[in-house]
């Protein structure tokens, strides 16, 4: 099986001027694959602290669907708080949505964001990356580093079992 795992999907990493070298986002590398019969069976797809609303991660996941091929969000993780974690490889939390990341905010962004990607037929995994702090990101675990639940873990199980509830 082949997979092709993508980071930075609204192309942030394309250098803006007149004297870049031309690059391209994720989509249209996955567009030129298929123009040059490039097989691949899976989009694997990051969702790392999007600076987006969920109205722009719905628009981005609608256009990576046109490609015709199951996505799997591999990563998906945001953070519970501001401050800065020294025993992670990244200390600093990026970016904001909506106001400074904070436990509430990293609840509504879980439900949020598995209730959009679970309405796609397409989409076949949802990965949350870090299960407990202390990881890759600053405090963006589901549990703390204790292994206590946070807010986001508890979001995320009611909303499954409402999903269990309903026959999903």
């Amino acid at each position: 099986m082949t997979k092709r795992n993508t980071c930075c999907q609204w192309a942030e990493y394309i250098p803006k001027g007149p004297r870049q070298p031309p690059l391209h986002s994720a989509y249209q590398y996955l567009q030129t694959c298929l123009e040059n019969d490039i097989p691949f069976e899976i989009i694997g797809m990051q969702l790392y602290y999007p600076n987006q609303d969920m109205f722009e991660v719905n628009r981005l996941l609608e256009r990576f669907s046109q490609l015709g091929t199951p996505i799997h969000i591999t990563e998906l993780e945001v953070s519970s708080n501001t401050t800065r974690a020294e025993n992670t490889p990244c200390p600093d939390p990026p970016v904001l949505w909506h106001a400074p990341w904070n436990k509430n905010i990293q609840a509504d962004w879980v439900e949020q964001s598995y209730t959009l990607c679970y309405s796609k037929s397409y989409i076949q995994a949802v990965t949350w990356w870090d299960l407990a702090d202390d990881g890759f990101w600053p405090h963006g675990g589901l549990l703390r580093s204790d292994f206590s639940p946070k807010l986001a873990y508890l979001s995320l199980n009611t909303l499954q079992k409402r999903w269990l509830a309903l026959g999903a």
